[in-house]
């Protein structure tokens, strides 16, 4: 549609006016009825009839006036739309994935007190920025896993942030295309579980699940993955997962934490702290050292159409958003031409009008 049909945003509900009218109309015979009976227990109905009723004309006036005011008032509450209204819509955003490193290597400390909880504190910034929209949680090491799926709810979010620690994943490494697959199942969850609906069904079935593939997006148009770590990567492929994002028009925006220099990882016991010496290498007894590859996710980003950030200490959330900031613009922009203008208002007040014109009318007395 083009804005140019006539439409009905309560449409649902036009069965509340014929049930009106016959309520209307039933409540008239019962008052008809009620006054004969009046008029007889009263005496002579004919005679009362003569002194006590008013002008038929203009009783069946007043009552056909307030009819159409109640009809026209009711109309007006299926809200009939024509048109289009270009409004700016300040409460929409797009919807972005968070994917957070949580591996011991993310504990080092070339980033005061940590990599992991300098990490966190500027995504809880960054959350503190963002207008409206929605965002989802993908904590990952050795495994990656959904925190939390797209929602609005972000202090929700922050309270995930604050109390993310190594022991909830218990495969250590970091498998960064791990992390980037489900980050995009979170983006793309309802075109997933159309294809899974369509996989089951028979073929006539089927053609039904593609058309209903093909509607317009219902949706945030504009998506992103925010990728949170120092870049270490243990075989994970994820140049080959960033290419799918790619075809997809999803952006992956990287940010690589620490320093190109590194630092030793520190060692934890079974509960998460820190035992004060420092990971070796099980094979070589070596003590491990972790460094930014910052090269890795330069060229996610740029694969994408995102951007590399580097977090040293110094905060960043307010850079990451000004270019998370030029997608909600789009956003706001690719739903500007989606909203009707209502018309209500050219049915309620002449209903008004009416209801008012019934009040001040006269009955007249009928002259014997």
């Amino acid at each position: 549609m083009n804005g140019q049909e006539l439409t009905f945003a309560n449409g649902a509900w036009w069965y509340v006016l014929p049930l009106s009218l016959l309520v209307m109309l039933a409540g008239f015979v019962w008052l008809a009825a009620w006054r004969r009976r009046v008029a007889r227990a009263l005496g002579d109905a004919h005679l009362v009839e003569k002194l006590t009723s008013t002008s038929p004309t203009r009783r069946t006036i007043r009552r056909v006036v307030w009819v159409f005011g109640v009809l026209l008032a009711l109309t007006s509450v299926l809200r009939p739309q024509f048109g289009m209204e270009e409004t700016p819509l300040d409460t929409r955003g797009i919807d972005l994935a968070i994917a957070l490193d949580i591996s011991t290597s993310m504990l080092v400390p070339d980033i005061a007190p940590d990599r992991l909880t300098g990490a966190s504190m500027e995504m809880a910034e960054l959350l503190d920025m963002l207008h409206g929209g929605r965002v989802s949680l993908v904590p990952f090491a050795g495994l990656a896993y959904a925190q939390s799926p797209l929602t609005s709810d972000l202090g929700a979010i922050r309270i995930f942030l604050r109390d993310l620690s190594p022991l909830d994943v218990p495969v250590q490494g970091t498998a960064i295309g791990r992390a980037l697959s489900v980050a995009l199942d979170t983006l793309q969850h309802r075109a997933s579980a159309k294809k899974d609906d369509s996989k089951k069904k028979n073929p006539e079935e089927r053609a039904d699940v593609e058309e209903e593939e093909i509607h317009p997006f219902a949706g945030s148009k504009h998506k992103a993955i925010l990728l949170v770590t120092d870049g270490e990567d243990h075989g994970s492929e994820p140049l080959e997962v960033a290419q799918k994002a790619a075809t997809a028009g999803i952006r992956i925006y990287t940010v690589g934490v620490g320093s190109e220099v590194g630092d030793l990882v520190p060692k934890t016991d079974d509960a998460g702290k820190e035992t004060g010496d420092k990971l070796t290498d099980p094979d070589s007894g070596d003590l491990v050292v972790s460094r930014l590859n910052g090269k890795l996710l330069t060229d996610l980003a740029q694969l994408t159409g995102g951007k590399f950030f580097h977090y040293t200490g110094r905060p960043i959330a307010g850079d990451i958003y000004k270019e998370i900031e030029q997608l909600e613009k789009r956003e706001y922009a690719a739903r500007l031409e989606q909203l009707r203008m209502d018309r209500f208002q050219f049915l309620l007040v002449p209903a008004f009008l009416l209801l008012c014109l019934e009040l001040v009318l006269s009955d007249g007395r009928r002259r014997s």
